[in-house]
C-alpha cells in the first residue's frame, strides 16, 4: 500500500516538472519572435507614407525642426503658383478719370492713353520680359492700340474695338539685333490720333530710333511722318495745333557749328511737309506761328 501511494505522488511531481518546463519553454520561443518581428515594424514605420503621416500630426503648428524644410517647400510651390494682384491705373483725360489693370509695376511705362473726337485711345501693357532690368525689359507681345467709349471708364480690351499692333520687332540693315517695339508718346488732333515709337535692342540703355505717327480713326490709316532720332546728341521735340504736328530736329555738326537745328511743320489734312525758319530769339524748343508760341517739348 504504502508502494502505491509513493509511486502516485512520484507521478504527480514528475507531470508537474514537465509543465513547468514546457511553459519556460514556449514563453523563450514567443521572446524570440518578437525580437525578430522588431526590425520588419522599424521598416513599415520609415515608409514615405508614414513619415509624412507622423511628422504632420507630431507638429501641427510647424514646430518641430524635422519637418520645417518640407513646409517651406510647400510654402515656395503655393508663392510661385500664387496669382498677382490686379491693380488700377489711373488716367485724367478732359477732367475725367479713367482706369487700366496692371498686375506689376513695371507694366505702367507701356499704358497710354489720349480723348479723340471718337472715344479713348489706348493701349495696355503687353506681356514683358526681364522685368527687373531697365536696359533689357522688352514686350514678348506686341502693344497693341484700342478705341474704348468716352463713357467707358473702366478700360478693358473686352469693351473696346482693337485698331492695330505694332510689330513685335523690326530690323535695320546697321544693327544686326531684333529691335523691340516700344510707345514713347500717344496724343490726339481731333479723330486723329498721333504717336511715337522707339526702336530698340536689349542690352542698350537707349533708343537711336524714333518714328512721328498719324493714324486716322475714321479711314484706319496709318502714316509715318518722320524718323527722327535722340542719341550721341541727337534731340528731337514735337507739339500739336490743330491739325498740324511742329517738330524739331537737332543733330551734332562739324565745327565751328557743332549743333544743327531744323524744324518741320507737317499738316495732317495734306498730308505735307515743309521746313520752316525759326525765332533765334526763342529757345531751341519754342517757335512762333501764325503768332502762336509752340513748344516743341512733347515726346
Amino acid at each position: 500500500m504504502k508502494k502505491l501511494i509513493y509511486l502516485l505522488l512520484y507521478g504527480i511531481v514528475t507531470a508537474v516538472v514537465l509543465v513547468g518546463c514546457s511553459s519556460s519553454v514556449s514563453a523563450k520561443h514567443s521572446k524570440g519572435n518578437i525580437n525578430q518581428s522588431a526590425p520588419n515594424d522599424s521598416y513599415k514605420n520609415a515608409s514615405p507614407s508614414n513619415t509624412s503621416t507622423n511628422q504632420a500630426s507630431a507638429n501641427p503648428n510647424g514646430s518641430d525642426a524635422d519637418s520645417a524644410p518640407a513646409s517651406n517647400q510647400q510654402d515656395g510651390k503655393a508663392a510661385l503658383t500664387k496669382p498677382q494682384t490686379e491693380q488700377k491705373y489711373m488716367i485724367r483725360l478732359d477732367a475725367k478719370s479713367y482706369s487700366v489693370s496692371y498686375t506689376d509695376e513695371a507694366e505702367k511705362k507701356f499704358i497710354f492713353a489720349t480723348m479723340t473726337d471718337r472715344g479713348v485711345v489706348w493701349t495696355p501693357a503687353p506681356e514683358l520680359a526681364d522685368k527687373n532690368s531697365i536696359v533689357n525689359i522688352h514686350p514678348i507681345t506686341p502693344i497693341t492700340f484700342y478705341l474704348s467709349p468716352k463713357s467707358e471708364k473702366d478700360l478693358t480690351v473686352q469693351k473696346s474695338v482693337k485698331l492695330f499692333s505694332l510689330p513685335l520687332t523690326v530690323t535695320k540693315k546697321s544693327i544686326p539685333e531684333p529691335l523691340y517695339s516700344f510707345v514713347e508718346g500717344v496724343h490726339a488732333s481731333g479723330a486723329w490720333l498721333v504717336y511715337t515709337t522707339a526702336y530698340k535692342p536689349t542690352e542698350v540703355p537707349q533708343s537711336p530710333w524714333f518714328e512721328l505717327h498719324v493714324y486716322n480713326l475714321q479711314t484706319k490709316k496709318d502714316r509715318r511722318v518722320a524718323t527722327l532720332h535722340y542719341a550721341g546728341g541727337y534731340h528731337y521735340g514735337y507739339n500739336i495745333y490743330k491739325t498740324k504736328i511742329f517738330y524739331w530736329q537737332e543733330s551734332p555738326g562739324p565745327d565751328p557749328n557743332p549743333l544743327i537745328d531744323k524744324y518741320y511743320v507737317y499738316d495732317i489734312l495734306t498730308n505735307k511737309t515743309k521746313e520752316i525758319r525759326h525765332n533765334s530769339n526763342d529757345n531751341t524748343d519754342v517757335i512762333r506761328y501764325d503768332g502762336n508760341k509752340i513748344s516743341l517739348d512733347m515726346m
